[in-house]
């Protein structure tokens, strides 16, 4: 696969209905768990919030390879 083929993919997966459902359930779901959590579960918090961030990072990647297809299809195009 290249560049290109790699920011198509992204571009089909971030525009993909249910996998941006199921994203934001996660991230929804975690929240809430994060804010239900008492005082004392200093642990259990940390970890539910280090499983929000992978889902933020996983986003963050799916851009980021958009963008570096994009800028791959423009400088084919130069």
């Amino acid at each position: 696969m290249t560049i290109l083929d790699d920011g198509i993919n992204a571009h089909n997966l971030l525009n993909d209905e249910l996998l941006q459902r199921t994203i934001e359930a996660i991230k929804e779901d975690l929240k809430a768990r994060i804010v239900s959590t008492r005082p004392k579960e200093k642990e259990t918090r940390e970890e539910l919030y280090a499983e929000y961030q992978g889902v933020i990072k996983f986003e963050q990647k799916l851009k980021s390879t958009l963008d570096n297809g994009n800028l791959s299809r423009k400088r084919q195009g130069d």
